[in-house]
This record gives C-alpha cells, structure tokens and sequence, in this order.
C-alpha cells in the first residue's frame, strides 16, 4: 500500500507509523510551495493523507479534486500524529474492495 502525505516538513514519526500500520511505501511533499500542484499524484498512490495545518488552501484543493478524480482515499489530520492510526484505518476499511482486488487472490494474501 503506497501513501502519499503531502504538508509539514519532519514526518518521520508518521511514516514509521504508516509502515507499522501496513504501508509499504510513502512519499512526503512539503506542500508549502505553490509549485507543488505541477506534480501528479503518481500512480501507485493508494492513499493520501493531508496534513491540514501546515499545507496552503490552494494545494488542499487541488489535491483533493485530483483525489477524487483518480478515486483516491484522502485522509486529513492535523499536525500530531494521535488520530492518524484511528483514521488510517477507517480509510483502509473505506476502499477495502479497491485494495482486497489488488493484494487479494482467492482470499490469501499475495
């Protein structure tokens, strides 16, 4: 499971969270520069998660259209990462069918 944060600058706490909760991948974009809406959300992205106090209004919004374009799971906190694991949960129970057709055969785990 590959996710995208996109805000705040030190986030090691976070992605060392995100791994124990089942991510295998993550990639972190500061979001503070405006330049930072000519990215695409790469392709792998199975989740993003917003860091909604430290990212600019125009980003969220950007990133939430294309979210939602690419069916994407978004998930918005705040700096800490106290409710991060509550909420990653619900994100990954939310599109649970969009990721049971990818890591999912015949009901083992590939």
């Amino acid at each position: 499971m590959s996710i995208l944060i996109i805000g705040g600058d030190k986030v090691e706490r976070l992605e060392s969270l995100l791994k124990t909760l089942g991510a295998t991948k993550t990639e972190h974009w500061d979001g503070r520069s405006k330049t930072v809406t000519d990215k695409p959300i790469p392709t792998d992205t199975d989740g993003i998660i917003m860091l909604s106090d430290l990212l600019q209004q125009n980003s969220m919004s950007y990133f939430k259209g294309a979210a939602k374009k690419e069916d994407i799971p978004v998930m918005y906190v705040r700096r800490g990462t106290r409710n991060v694991a509550t909420k990653f949960v619900k994100m990954t129970e939310v599109s649970h069918e969009r990721w049971k057709s990818k890591f999912f055969k015949e009901d083992k785990y590939v």
